[in-house]
């Protein structure tokens, strides 16, 4: 059985294209990870997540992305929140920051998460990771740090295209052409979306019915990291 599971990054305003995602998403009864910006996040958004977390207990995770999702590189093609230009210590004060915003704003909503913002990270970051108790990290590609405390679990499929001069969310076709080549080499499979970058809703929309109809026939099962860490135990 190939697990998948689909994420949300840089949430932190409640914007159209938030409220037109989830209303997608809810009314096709898929699960769905919010990657959140602690320190960016609007009292609106707070709010409009905690509700749909009430609502939909089973469909919604709450995770932290990053802390304030600010880019320290000076390497236009390599950009990272937490990498080789920051301390240990800085970035242990920022992920620390972060995680106690997320736990004031979201208290038992919040699922102990992180993804990286560009998915950028170094050694010291996964020991802080580590230390601070987070139970999943999710970037875009395995890490191979030897932890027994918290899932490694990258999101290797991305539905937007970020070109120097371009930003576009994949056609149908290729969307499923990446999704199922990638479910030949993964058992847990991760799939990442910016919605505030989506341009078309409609392909979207029949993507998600497409993995939706695999997951009826049994082919793969739709799944969030709050009921993966539930069958850990």
């Amino acid at each position: 059985m190939k697990f998948v599971f689909l994420r949300d990054d840089d949430v932190f305003e409640l914007d159209w294209k938030l409220r037109k995602f989830c209303q997608l998403i809810l009314a096709l009864k898929m699960p769905v990870i919010f990657g959140v910006i602690p320190k960016k996040i609007t009292p609106a958004t707070v709010n409009f997540l905690n509700q749909l977390k009430e609502e939909y207990p089973d469909l919604i995770d709450i995770v932290q992305h990053g802390y304030q999702h600010k880019n320290y590189s000076q390497n236009s093609n390599y950009k990272y929140e937490f990498g080789p230009k920051r301390t240990y210590l800085q970035q242990k004060n920022d992920i620390l920051a972060g995680k106690k915003l997320m736990e004031k704003y979201f208290g038992k909503n919040f699922t102990p998460a992180f993804i990286p913002p560009f998915h950028g990270y170094n050694l010291d970051t996964l020991k802080v990771i580590n230390e601070l108790g987070y139970k999943i990290f999710s970037a875009g590609k395995k890490t191979n740090f030897p932890s027994k405390f918290f899932l490694d679990l990258p999101a290797k499929i991305s539905l937007n295209i970020y070109l120097k001069n371009q930003t576009r969310t994949l056609n149908l076709k290729e969307m499923i052409i990446k999704f199922t080549n990638a479910c030949f080499n993964s058992k847990v499979l991760g799939i990442v979306l910016h919605h505030q970058d989506l341009d078309d809703f409609k392909s979207i929309g029949k993507f998600f019915r497409f993995i939706q109809m695999k997951s009826k026939k049994s082919e793969i099962k739709l799944i969030n990291f709050s009921a993966i860490l539930k069958l850990r135990k």
